[in-house]
C-alpha cells in the first residue's frame, strides 16, 4: 500500500517533501519497510506507478543485503547505484533498521548531500538515530 501525504499512523510526511524539494535533481523520495516490501510514504515531482515504487523497494532490499554475505554482523547502511536514468540512493533510517529512505537523483546530483539530508529527514520522520559518521 502506498500512502502519499500521511502514514497510516499519524506521522507527517512533510520532512519527506522538504527533503526532496531541497535537493536539486531529486525526482522521488520513498520511505519503505524492506522487511515487508511496503512503501510507507513517497513524494515525487511526478506520480510514479505502484509497480515502479515496488521495484524501488525491492531494489533497496537487494542492495542493502549484498554486504551481509561477506560480513553478516555488519549490515550495509547505505548504497548508491548509478544507472542510465540517474542515481539511486538508499539509506537505512538507523543501523540495522528495516525502514529505508530511497531517492532517485538526476545524473550529476550531489550524492553526499542527498545522504546527509536523508539522514536528517529520517530522524524527523522516524524520530531515531541515523547515518553514522563516515557513512556505510
Amino acid at each position: 500500500m502506498v500512502t502519499s501525504g500521511n502514514f497510516e499512523s499519524q506521522m507527517s510526511t512533510k520532512p519527506l517533501q522538504m527533503f526532496r524539494s531541497a535537493l536539486p535533481g531529486c525526482e522521488i523520495a520513498v520511505l519503505t519497510d524492506v522487511s515487508t516490501g511496503t512503501v510507507l510514504a513517497w513524494d515525487g515531482s511526478v506520480k510514479w506507478p505502484q509497480e515502479a515504487l515496488d521495484a524501488l523497494c525491492a531494489q533497496a532490499r537487494q542492495v542493502l543485503a549484498l554486504g551481509q554475505r561477506r560480513a553478516p554482523l555488519h549490515e550495509p547502511q547505505t548504497a548508491v547505484l548509478a544507472t542510465a536514468l540517474g542515481v539511486q540512493c538508499f539509506l537505512r533510517a538507523a543501523p540495522g533498521a528495516q525502514e529505508v529512505l530511497c531517492c532517485v537523483l538526476a545524473s550529476g546530483s550531489d550524492v553526499d548531500a542527498a545522504l546527509d539530508a536523508g539522514a536528517a529527514a529520517c530522524a524527523i520522520l522516524l524520530d531515531g538515530p541515523l547515518r553514522a559518521e563516515g557513512g556505510a
